[in-house]
């Protein structure tokens, strides 16, 4: 899951690189935003793919 993370990382900077002006500008701005989308998505996935088989396999 984790890595899928990082292609939407990358996806979004290249994205933003290519339509954004300030992006073309100052390039962190685009890796900050591509690194925000990725976090809520690793964050995601995890909760609700990875974890939700260990919560489930505790209970009673």
């Amino acid at each position: 899951m984790n890595g899928l993370g990082g292609g939407i990382n990358y996806l979004c900077f290249a994205l933003a690189l290519l339509t954004l002006d300030a992006v073309r500008a100052q390039p962190v701005l685009g890796m900050a935003l591509g690194s925000a989308v990725a976090l809520v998505f690793n964050y995601l996935a995890n909760k609700h793919l990875v974890f939700r088989v260990a919560a489930e396999a505790a209970k009673p």
